[in-house]
C-alpha cells in the first residue's frame, strides 16, 4: 500500500510499517523551520519526502486528482491520508471536544476557535463538531490568500 498524504500526523503513524510506503508531498521552501524538520527529519525507509515547487494547494492538487483516478489507485494500491480523509476529520473533530473541555467548565458556555488553515480541512472538522452540539460561537479560519 502506498499513501500519498499532506501531513507528518500520518507520516509518524505510518513509519516502519511493512508493506506501506508514505509519499509526503510539501512545498518547497514554504514552510518554516519547524515544519521542514517535522517532515524532512524522519528517515525511516518506507517515509519518501517530495518537496513541490509551488505552494500548499498545488500539493493538496496533486492528492486530489491522484484521489479521483481510480484506475491509477487501484494499480498502484494508493490511498490518502490527509485532511480531505474523512478519518482524519473525524479525529480532528474530537480536539475541538478535547479544547473546549480544557479551555471551559462544560456548563454550556460558548466557545471561538481561531484556526490558522492551509486547506481547512480542520476548521471543518470544528465546523462539524458544532452541528454535533458544541456550543461553539465562532470558528475564524486565518489563512493566505
Amino acid at each position: 500500500m502506498r499513501s500519498l498524504r499532506l501531513s507528518s500526523a500520518a507520516e509518524y503513524a505510518m513509519r516502519g510499517k511493512q508493506g506501506v510506503n508514505v509519499f509526503m508531498l510539501s512545498p518547497h521552501g514554504r514552510m518554516s523551520p519547524f515544519q521542514q524538520a517535522q517532515m524532512f527529519s524522519l528517515q525511516d525507509p518506507n517515509i519518501h519526502n517530495l518537496a513541490v515547487e509551488g505552494v500548499f494547494d498545488d500539493c493538496q492538487d496533486i492528492v486530489k486528482a491522484v484521489s479521483n483516478d481510480l484506475e491509477f489507485k487501484r494499480r498502484w494500491r494508493i490511498g490518502t491520508v490527509n485532511s480531505i480523509n474523512w478519518a482524519r476529520l473525524l479525529a480532528q473533530v474530537v480536539y475541538y471536544f478535547a479544547g473546549y473541555f480544557r479551555a471551559t467548565q462544560g456548563n454550556g458556555e460558548s466557545l471561538s476557535f481561531a484556526v490558522p488553515s492551509g486547506n481547512f480541512g480542520n476548521i471543518c472538522a470544528g465546523h462539524v463538531a458544532r452541528m454535533m452540539g458544541l456550543p461553539i460561537r465562532r470558528l475564524v479560519a486565518a489563512t493566505n490568500e
